[in-house]
Protein backbone atom coordinates (compact mmCIF):
# COMPACT_ATOMS: atom_id res chain seq x y z
CA UNK A 1 0.00 0.00 0.00
CA UNK A 2 1.35 3.21 -0.78
CA UNK A 3 0.27 5.48 2.20
CA UNK A 4 2.49 8.15 1.58
CA UNK A 5 1.29 8.88 -2.03
CA UNK A 6 5.28 8.76 -3.58
CA UNK A 7 4.12 6.09 -6.00
CA UNK A 8 6.11 3.16 -3.58
CA UNK A 9 4.63 0.93 -1.21
CA UNK A 10 5.19 0.89 1.97
CA UNK A 11 5.99 -1.38 4.70
CA UNK A 12 3.34 -1.84 7.40
CA UNK A 13 2.45 -3.74 10.32
CA UNK A 14 -0.58 -3.80 13.02
CA UNK A 15 0.14 -4.77 16.30
CA UNK A 16 -2.68 -6.05 18.55
CA UNK A 17 -0.65 -4.82 22.29
CA UNK A 18 -3.36 -7.20 23.95
CA UNK A 19 -4.10 -9.88 21.70
CA UNK A 20 -6.02 -11.98 24.89
CA UNK A 21 -8.32 -9.16 25.13
CA UNK A 22 -11.21 -9.15 22.64
CA UNK A 23 -12.35 -5.47 21.06
CA UNK A 24 -8.72 -3.99 22.03
CA UNK A 25 -7.32 -1.49 19.85
CA UNK A 26 -4.76 -1.83 16.80
CA UNK A 27 -1.81 0.42 16.39
CA UNK A 28 -0.46 0.59 12.93
CA UNK A 29 3.54 0.81 12.22
CA UNK A 30 4.16 2.34 8.67
CA UNK A 31 7.53 2.83 7.22
CA UNK A 32 7.14 5.71 4.27
CA UNK A 33 8.97 5.06 1.27
CA UNK A 34 9.22 8.60 0.93
CA UNK A 35 11.54 9.71 3.57
CA UNK A 36 11.79 6.05 6.19
CA UNK A 37 10.60 7.92 8.74
CA UNK A 38 7.78 5.93 10.50
CA UNK A 39 3.93 6.57 10.72
CA UNK A 40 2.14 5.39 14.12
CA UNK A 41 -1.37 4.93 14.09
CA UNK A 42 -3.98 3.78 16.41
CA UNK A 43 -6.64 2.79 14.48
CA UNK A 44 -9.90 0.13 14.85
CA UNK A 45 -10.43 -2.75 17.46
CA UNK A 46 -8.80 -6.32 16.73
CA UNK A 47 -12.14 -7.46 15.92
CA UNK A 48 -12.84 -5.04 13.27
CA UNK A 49 -12.54 -6.17 9.46
CA UNK A 50 -9.23 -4.19 8.07
CA UNK A 51 -9.65 -2.31 4.62
CA UNK A 52 -7.46 -0.49 2.23
CA UNK A 53 -8.09 1.97 -0.35
CA UNK A 54 -8.49 5.59 -1.47
CA UNK A 55 -11.78 6.21 0.10
CA UNK A 56 -10.98 10.00 0.18
CA UNK A 57 -10.13 10.68 -3.35
CA UNK A 58 -6.62 12.40 -3.08
CA UNK A 59 -4.52 8.88 -4.65
CA UNK A 60 -3.47 7.51 -1.05
CA UNK A 61 -3.93 4.53 0.65
CA UNK A 62 -7.03 5.60 3.75
CA UNK A 63 -6.91 2.81 6.42
CA UNK A 64 -10.39 1.72 7.35
CA UNK A 65 -11.89 -0.40 10.36
CA UNK A 66 -15.00 -1.50 9.71
CA UNK A 67 -17.41 -3.12 12.22
CA UNK A 68 -20.74 -4.51 13.01
CA UNK A 69 -22.73 -1.78 15.13
CA UNK A 70 -26.32 -3.26 15.75
CA UNK A 71 -26.18 -5.51 12.44
CA UNK A 72 -25.39 -2.81 10.47
CA UNK A 73 -21.16 -2.22 8.82
CA UNK A 74 -20.08 0.95 9.89
CA UNK A 75 -16.64 1.56 7.94
CA UNK A 76 -14.60 3.95 10.08
CA UNK A 77 -12.32 5.81 7.46
CA UNK A 78 -9.13 7.39 8.61
CA UNK A 79 -8.45 10.06 5.79
CA UNK A 80 -5.00 10.57 4.71
CA UNK A 81 -6.00 13.81 3.31
CA UNK A 82 -6.36 15.73 6.24
CA UNK A 83 -5.67 13.19 9.27
CA UNK A 84 -9.93 12.92 10.18
CA UNK A 85 -11.63 10.10 10.77
CA UNK A 86 -15.18 9.57 9.01
CA UNK A 87 -17.60 7.16 9.54
CA UNK A 88 -20.23 5.62 7.30
CA UNK A 89 -23.24 3.28 7.94
CA UNK A 90 -23.06 1.26 4.97
CA UNK A 91 -24.07 -2.13 4.69
CA UNK A 92 -25.59 -5.15 6.77
CA UNK A 93 -23.59 -7.42 9.22
CA UNK A 94 -24.65 -10.22 6.99
CA UNK A 95 -22.99 -8.48 3.79
CA UNK A 96 -20.12 -10.01 2.31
Amino acid sequence: MDIDGDGRQDHMVVRDPDGAEPGSPVTYYIRRSSDGQPFVLQWGLDSDTRLFGDYDGDGNTDIVARRNVGGQLVWYIYQSSNGQGRAVTFGAASDL
